[in-house]
């Protein structure tokens, strides 16, 4: 008899399984197709269709096997206390686990940043995540060759930075400092200059990139056309902050170049001794 009623109820919650899937599935695609709606809007009702769908999930299993497992529950919470206490740290690294994993996070392969430190996803356990050393600094995309090895429970209470998010392409940024007696002015132009010429060869394909990105995740589509802003965080400097598209794995070298180009370009008009390349902020 118990045999029999384990068996309905795993064929009952693989219908349930089988039909929320589909009914997420289908309110997914027709808000992605739907005109009518604004970015806004498309992402908001994305979001509850997925929250909605875990939700009835979630339920329809309790009321499954609620009934089944409810004569078991005062003898299992003196056993569960006790487990609790005694690997509280190494469910908190479960737990951390499907907390990313439930939250897409991140994958293998991707950059991350997470109290300092920065790397590429080697490895993921129930336990731990292995990252490939990025660094030294937030400035440089050079790896280190060495690995670290995070507890999955740092995810619980800790924001985690994905430099992969957009996949193909990023949105890199870094600072040249001048001196306000220096001819910024000029190297403006000449920075905005260098940074167009050496992004010609994939802007097209970035900017192709970043807008199936919006549409997918129901965002506005973001402007991958080099620029360059102004800034005065110090009343004796002068900030060039430069923003360009990159191939995710090709920032570093895409930055050197830049430069490069904007020094041979201008030649001793700016010396590397008034001009301070820096990581962004």
């Amino acid at each position: 008899m118990e045999e029999h009623s384990a068996v309905q109820g795993l064929v009952k919650t693989g219908i349930l399984l089988g039909a929320v899937l589909m009914i997420r599935i289908y309110g997914l695609r027709k808000v992605r197709q739907s005109e009518g709606l604004n970015n806004e809007l498309r992402r908001r009702s994305i979001i509850q269709i997925r929250r909605a769908s875990w939700f009835l999930l979630l339920f329809g299993s309790l009321f499954i096997w609620g009934p089944k497992f409810q004569g078991l529950a005062v003898s299992l919470l003196a056993f569960a206390v006790a487990i609790v206490l005694a690997f509280k740290e190494l469910i908190l690294c479960v737990l951390g686990a499907m907390l990313k994993t439930s939250a897409r996070s991140f994958t293998i392969g991707d950059r991350i940043e997470i109290n300092d430190l920065r790397g590429d996803v080697f490895d993921q356990t129930l336990l731990t995540t292995t990252l490939l050393e990025v660094g030294p600094g937030k400035a440089t995309h050079q790896h280190t060759g060495r690995k670290i090895v995070i507890p999955n429970s740092l995810f619980l209470n800790t924001p985690v930075m994905n430099d992969s998010a957009a996949h193909e392409f990023v949105l890199h940024v870094f600072t040249v400092s001048m001196r306000p007696t220096d001819p910024w002015r000029e190297a403006r132009t000449h920075l905005l200059r260098a940074a167009t010429e050496e992004c010609a060869g994939f802007i097209a394909e970035a900017r192709s990139h970043m807008e199936k990105l919006g549409v997918k995740e129901g965002i506005p589509s973001l402007s991958v056309e080099p620029r360059i802003t102004i800034r005065l965080p110090e009343p004796d400097r002068i900030d060039l902050v430069v923003r360009i598209p990159a191939p995710i794995r090709k920032r570093g070298r895409l930055e050197q170049a830049i430069l490069n180009r904007y020094f041979n370009a201008t030649g001793p008009e700016l010396s590397p001794n008034t001009l301070m390349p820096r990581g962004p902020e």
